[in-house]
């Protein structure tokens, strides 16, 4: 059972913040640490439902400030000694539901890429799988780099596939790499599914392995959405991602938390 993916950040609209009526009658003291306790509470899911206890999370604030400000938070349906806040758990549950949403899409779109790559090749391909003539050139609009004319796509890179040699036999520190894992990091840079992996790549890989599928689709769903060029930072190599794998994954996590919430 994967582990929920636990949103880093929650949308904080700083015009409404200061227009609230009610945190307009707070004094300094107050806001302060009704800032704090709306970190805390979603960080945690939820905070102590104590005056004494919150004073102490917030850092020596009086036993009197934070009991009023508790009257901005709600009992937890669950847990009467905690307390959760309304605004925070409906983004909780619109994050989630984004999260979802985009984690399927990514694994339609990953059923779709392997789907088309196990096609039986058009009449008069070559030996070598390729469907182009001698005569015929890519599509300059295609940028994915194709194996060498006449080659089979370097499988002995990617143990595990059938009539593969023995691992010890050539790569004894591979692991083994299934071709659904890699068409779907692949597939992330648009990269066909028989595209050779370069040995740079292949020891890139190495130290992420097991891959967590959660933030496998957590990026699907960052590097398939459609994002404004001049904001577009994503990767453009595989190798650059896979070197950059954790770095990209904080990427994906704030894009997340920045997705508009459904009316």
């Amino acid at each position: 059972m994967n582990t929920p993916v636990k949103a880093p950040a929650f949308q904080f609209y700083a015009a409404d913040h200061l227009a609230d009526e009610r945190v307009m009658l707070m004094s300094l003291e107050e806001e302060g640490a009704y800032l704090r306790l709306l970190c805390l509470c979603w960080r945690e899911g939820s905070i102590p439902a104590d005056a004494e206890r919150l004073g102490i999370l917030c850092k020596g604030a009086s036993t009197t400030v934070v009991a009023a400000l508790m009257e901005c938070f709600k009992p937890h349906p669950e847990n009467p000694d905690r307390l959760i806040h309304p605004r925070l758990e409906e983004q909780r549950a619109a994050q989630r539901e984004w999260r979802e949403k985009s984690a399927e899409g990514g694994r339609k779109s990953a059923a779709k890429r392997l789907a088309t790559a196990h096609k039986p090749p058009a009449k008069g391909a070559s030996k070598g799988g390729s469907t182009l003539h001698a005569s015929s050139s890519p599509s300059s609009s295609d940028n994915t780099p194709l194996p060498p004319r006449g080659d089979e796509p370097n499988n002995d890179l990617f143990p595990g596939n059938p009539g593969d040699p023995p691992i010890a036999a050539t790569h004894p520190q591979q692991q083994r790499l299934p071709d659904a894992l890699r068409h779907r990091i692949g597939g992330l840079l648009g990269r066909r599914p028989g595209t050779t992996w370069s040995p740079k790549e292949l020891k890139a890989l190495r130290p992420l392995l097991p891959i967590d599928p959660a933030d496998l689709e957590l990026l699907e769903a960052y590097y398939l959405a459609n994002i404004p060029e001049e904001k577009d930072f994503r990767r453009r190599s595989l190798l650059r991602l896979l070197v950059h794998w954790h770095g990209e994954l904080d990427h994906a996590r704030h894009f997340e938390a920045l997705q508009p919430q459904p009316c």
